[in-house]
């Protein structure tokens, strides 16, 4: 009984241990996304004038750019370096903070603490009193930058970008380090414990040793994504640094400026709970502009034309970038449906981007907006390209134009023209490689092509009777019995016999003779609407039924 308990004790302890080391693996790995980086961040150093003259305060201006929307920035400038007998006389530890998208400065002003007399300036000699040669020994120190001097900002030592990383890998690395070493010393209790189980009952079995294989393997994945973990903490934990060098001219030398600003990001957005948020009603929700790093409130974060929903949902290009392929045209000038507009151009009148044809009525977008004409040419008509039947009234645009009807009139829908049906609409089988080629034609309303279907019937019955003429045919049309549409027989190959064939039509399963037909020439017409049709040779059948006529 306590083997059989200590057994599923050990199952359920396996089980737990592998699940706790798959979930932080899963969170080791986790792709923290780097939105704060010195990528975000633009400074400006540069002296409020041109040159400045002996005894003059030199002004510096230290501009900083926030170019991180969803993040405030911090910083402050902490250390001036600067030529000999300079001094800062207005440090300052404070930091600023600039919002998204936002710019702030601090003024640096630096003091010459050697001059004190101006009263030997113009007068032939240098500054201070000097002597030439000393003159040109103090231009050499004053144009090298002095490190710890006094009365001036004493620079503190400070750790480069590597530096930091390995310091926060290693801290890392102790808390993961420490992780293993328990987990290890449990598997390895739980593992002696399962031995001692399993010996007394014949061994490990191969389930056992792929576990166990599993988790060593696991352990070791472990191990290896310490590093890139630590490193994705650093860039957003660690407080940035940068150092920007500026010249100024003081009385006759340049005097080099090296300004140190310290910053960091603090995350500004609040998490997104409601995902149908779309604060700037750019149809990209704000959950979404934040995995896209676009502007919340801005519908058009990079400012070519295209709204960020657009860019993402319809064009498939970058909602930051202006011309996402780099061929030299901007995304909203773009065709990439190839149909004469622009992508601009379809934003404006709501077209598909990525449809010639939005309205799938045999006419392009382009057409439309522009200008279409009738089949005869004789008239042009600027058309809705979102509306297959502008004037609604049953007839698709196209339809109109190739009846040389007006598209914008919705009186012209119960017009009957006269026309025949385009032979590429019928089955090849019943066109010229039919001993009976057919055709279809009338004073209709509509379009004939589109209003009439033919095919060869799968009742073969009439087929195998010597009586029938041609195959046994099924039409399918909108027309009814009234509506003016004529089948016509081409009896070219049957012109000797053309006399005594009849069109038929089988209703109720039983042939009867179509009423109105007449022969023209060799063709044979007869009214149509739905329904089987066949052929049959009149004194054929009576010899089928074995009636024969004098």
């Amino acid at each position: 009984m306590y083997r059989n308990m200590l057994k599923k004790l050990l199952k359920k302890s396996i089980r737990f241990i592998v699940y706790v080391v798959i979930f932080v693996i899963l969170l080791l790995n986790l792709n923290f996304a780097n939105i704060f980086s010195n990528n975000s961040i633009e400074i400006e150093v540069s002296p409020r004038k041109r040159g400045y003259d002996y005894g003059e305060e030199i002004s510096i201006d230290v501009k900083v750019n926030n170019k991180n929307r969803y993040g405030k920035l911090y910083f402050k400038v902490s250390d001036v370096y600067t030529g000999g007998g300079f001094s800062v006389s207005n440090p300052s530890n404070k930091e600023k903070v600039v919002d998204a998208f936002g710019s702030s400065s601090i003024e640096v002003r630096l003091l010459d603490k050697y001059y004190s007399e101006t009263k030997d300036r113009g007068k032939g000699k240098h500054a201070y009193g000097m002597t030439d040669k000393e003159y040109k020994e103090f231009i050499k120190y004053r144009t090298e930058r002095v490190v710890g001097e006094k009365d001036a900002i004493t620079p503190i030592e400070y750790e480069s970008r590597e530096e930091t990383i390995e310091k926060v890998k290693s801290k890392a690395k102790v808390i993961v380090a420490i992780f293993i070493i328990i987990l290890v010393t449990v598997v390895v209790l739980i593992a002696f414990v399962w031995f001692i189980v399993k010996s007394k009952n014949g061994g490990f079995n191969s389930k056992s040793i792929i576990i166990i294989f599993g988790i060593s393997l696991l352990l070791n994945m472990i191990n290896k994504t310490n590093e890139v973990y630590a490193s994705n903490i650093y860039e957003e934990n660690i407080k940035y640094d940068k150092i920007v060098t500026t010249q100024v001219s003081y009385a006759n030398f340049t005097c080099t400026v090296d300004v140190k600003v310290e910053y960091y990001f603090v995350n500004s957005v609040s998490p997104i709970t409601d995902l149908s948020l779309d604060t700037d009603n750019d149809t990209l929700p704000d959950y979404l502009e934040v995995l896209y790093l676009t502007d919340i409130n801005n519908e058009d974060t990079d400012g070519d034309g295209l709204s960020d929903g657009v860019e993402v949902f319809r064009t498939n290009t970058d909602p930051l970038r202006v011309d996402t392929d780099n061929d030299g045209v901007r995304d909203s000038d773009e065709d990439f449906d190839n149909d004469g507009l622009t992508n601009l151009e379809e934003k404006g009148y709501g077209t598909d981007y990525e449809n010639p044809d939005t309205d799938f009525d045999g006419l392009s977008d382009y057409d439309e907006i522009r200008g279409v004409k009738t089949k005869d040419n004789l008239s042009t008509y600027i058309t809705d390209p979102l509306s297959d039947d502008t004037d609604g009234d049953g007839l698709r645009d196209d339809i109109e134009l190739k009846l040389n009807l007006n598209p914008l009139d919705s009186s012209d829908n119960n017009t009957k023209i006269s026309q025949t049906i385009t032979q590429s609409v019928l089955p090849k089988e019943l066109t010229i490689e039919s001993s009976t080629p057919i055709s279809f034609m009338g004073e209709l309303v509509g379009d004939i092509d589109e209003n009439v279907k033919v095919k060869i019937s799968s009742n073969k019955y009439y087929d195998n009777l010597e009586s029938t003429v041609g195959n046994t045919i099924v039409v399918d049309t909108t027309y009814g019995n009234n509506d003016g549409l004529k089948i016509a027989f081409d009896l070219s190959k049957y012109s000797n016999i053309k006399d005594r064939i009849q069109v038929c039509k089988l209703i109720n399963g039983k042939l009867q003779a179509v009423d109105k037909t007449y022969l023209s020439g060799n063709t044979l017409i007869s009214d149509c609407s739905s329904g089987e049709y066949v052929l049959i040779d009149s004194m054929k059948i009576l010899q089928d039924l074995n009636v024969f006529l004098n």
